[in-house]
């Protein structure tokens, strides 16, 4: 967990290098079916974004480029957090520790 500004510094450094990582490996490896499929695990337009914790409310923060792909992606994953009852869970959990 961290605060808004430092997070996203996190998640920038993390995607910059990432996309860096994958294209020096495209370059010398190629194209092949496993190499799409690790990548597509790294892609940011896939994942649902940053969930922005200690709300009461599911709160899902999408990547400032962001593709209908990507934003689709964001809203569906939103939909699975309320489903899965996150904030009601996290809730439980840290009220536990004072």
């Amino acid at each position: 967990m961290t605060d808004g500004f430092t997070g996203n510094i996190l998640l920038k450094s993390c995607e910059g290098i990432s996309s860096l990582i994958f294209k020096l490996l495209r370059n010398q490896l190629g194209n092949s079916e496993h190499f799409d499929a690790i990548e597509k695990l790294f892609d940011h337009a896939e994942s649902p974004g940053g969930l922005l914790c200690g709300l009461e409310r599911i709160v899902v923060k999408c990547h400032g480029n962001v593709t209908p792909r990507s934003m689709l992606s964001g809203i569906s994953g939103a939909i699975h957090f309320i489903q899965q009852n996150l904030i009601e869970r996290m809730q439980v959990h840290f009220s536990l520790f004072p």
